[in-house]
């Protein structure tokens, strides 16, 4: 949870600065936005990841009463969960940061397609095929990181593509303005 509000908050940052970049049609802002967001993101990932590995005893612990009788088995477990979680969350910061970009460049639809056939959808679909015939918390929680890849994949290509258009449109929005103001002084 700590991760992810970290990250969500770089999500959120990117997505108004992309916006307002492309609101002044300005291509180049809108690329250093998302590019310094991805690394921004990467970054505060793995300095959280590291972090929260160094004190999972203790984050545990938070969350486990002493009485429980099964507490050697939630704390294996809450190892394994975390472990895989952490030990990947960084590949989520691809398609984070590239659904930010597509809405902030206005495709906020085909971002929630992204989330939702990639992110969500591919996790139903694991849980469903997988994880029956490979009954381990380990099977489970990897639909998680291959979401993500799968989520990523198409979150930059859905970004690359929206954002040529919308540089297209800025080159030709551009001549069109370049023209009126020639025609202006004539």
């Amino acid at each position: 949870g700590l991760l992810y509000t970290a990250l969500n908050s770089y999500m959120h940052a990117s997505m108004t600065f992309v916006g307002q970049n492309c609101g002044a049609k300005k291509p180049d802002r809108v690329k250093k936005s998302v590019n310094y967001a991805m690394l921004q993101t990467v970054i505060v990932c793995l300095a959280v990841a590291s972090v929260e590995f160094l004190l999972l005893d203790q984050m545990i612990g938070l969350y486990l009463n002493e009485a429980d009788p099964f507490k050697d088995d939630i704390i294996k477990y809450a190892k394994t969960i975390v472990s895989i979680m952490l030990g990947t969350y960084v590949i989520f910061s691809v398609p984070n940061t590239m659904c930010a970009g597509i809405s902030g460049l206005g495709h906020s639809f085909k971002s929630l397609m992204v989330n939702m056939i990639c992110i969500c959808g591919l996790r139903v679909v694991w849980i469903l095929a997988a994880v029956p015939f490979m009954n381990s918390i380990e099977t489970l929680i990897a639909g998680y990181p291959i979401s993500w890849v799968v989520g990523g994949t198409v979150s930059v290509i859905v970004y690359r593509k929206t954002f040529k258009e919308f540089q297209r449109s800025c080159e030709a929005g551009g001549e069109k303005d370049e023209k009126a103001t020639v025609s202006d002084k004539a």
